[in-house]
């Protein structure tokens, strides 16, 4: 009897459980869910267009320009054809000699030396045989002596030592041109630096000028210095000096004279501007080999 009580009491507690969890289910399918809510997006303004920066900007196309076609280098060097001339100084009448108390002017073995001993002294010496126009003449030079201003080199078209034109190297190493009238001389090219000599003694150097009609171009171991044009002597001898400037002594040798023709085929170019002269100091002239005017 006892086992049947308690048999119901378990019967009537599942019939509450499963009657309660029944309830739940149907209450958790027919329940009523909250619709969420959605926030309307508020207009907002539209963002000001900036300005896009450019920073490779487009670049024009150039404009061709036409190639210019290199032009040919002027040939500076002399056209000549045959030696007209040519003096070894085994001759020792070919060219003047004379001592005095400022210079003096003797040959040596194949060579003519010049040696001048009192300031601002100038000795010449002229080649006789030769009375030139149109000519390359090329002659070697060696200074034993020479300081500062002292300078030597060339004459040309020379009436006497005391007019035509002059070609100076000074101990500086530079050259310069100039026009001799009556022992006065007068710039044509001033004196410019030259690659070719280093200053001070002892030194050797080629001497090279050539003449055609009322030009004159110099150039120093053939490398070429400086050109003029000038029509105050147009034919006259070649010759060597030396000066003095301070109170030194100068001494340079000069040996191997050639002389040569001048191409007749050979077309001289236009004109430049003629350079305008310019008058030095005189110096002493000590002796040359022909009378001269007194200055």
């Amino acid at each position: 009897m006892k086992i049947n009580d308690r048999s119901n009491k378990y019967l009537k507690i599942e019939t509450l459980l499963g009657f309660f969890l029944g309830t739940l289910l149907f209450s958790a399918c027919t329940g009523t869910f909250e619709q969420p809510a959605y926030l309307t997006p508020t207009p907002t303004d539209s963002p000001t267009p900036t300005e896009t920066i450019i920073w490779f900007p487009a670049t024009s196309t150039a404009t061709q320009v036409p190639t210019r076609q290199p032009e040919p280098t002027e040939n500076l060097h002399p056209s000549v054809t045959e030696i007209l001339f040519r003096d070894d100084f085994s001759n020792t009448a070919l060219w003047s000699t004379k001592a005095e108390a400022g210079g003096n002017i003797a040959y040596g073995k194949n060579e003519l030396t010049l040696a001048s001993q009192e300031p601002k002294t100038y000795i010449a010496s002229l080649f006789a045989p030769a009375e030139l126009d149109d000519a390359s003449v090329e002659i070697s030079s060696n200074v034993t002596l020479c300081k500062s201003e002292d300078s030597y080199g060339f004459l040309m078209r020379a009436v006497n030592g005391m007019n035509g034109y002059r070609f100076l190297v000074n101990c500086q190493g530079q050259v310069k041109l100039e026009v001799l009238k009556s022992g006065r001389p007068y710039t044509l090219v001033d004196w410019m630096q030259s690659g070719q000599v280093l200053p001070g003694s002892p030194y050797q150097l080629r001497l090279r000028v050539w003449m055609v009609k009322d030009e004159l171009r110099f150039f120093l171991n053939d490398v070429f210095q400086f050109s003029a044009r000038d029509a105050v002597f147009k034919k006259g001898k070649v010759g060597v000096f030396a000066r003095q400037a301070a109170d030194t002594p100068v001494t340079v040798t000069f040996t191997n004279l050639i002389i040569r023709a001048i191409d007749p085929e050979f077309v001289l170019p236009k004109a430049t501007l003629k350079p305008t002269a310019t008058r030095q100091p005189k110096y002493i002239p000590v002796n040359t080999s022909v009378p001269s005017p007194n200055p």
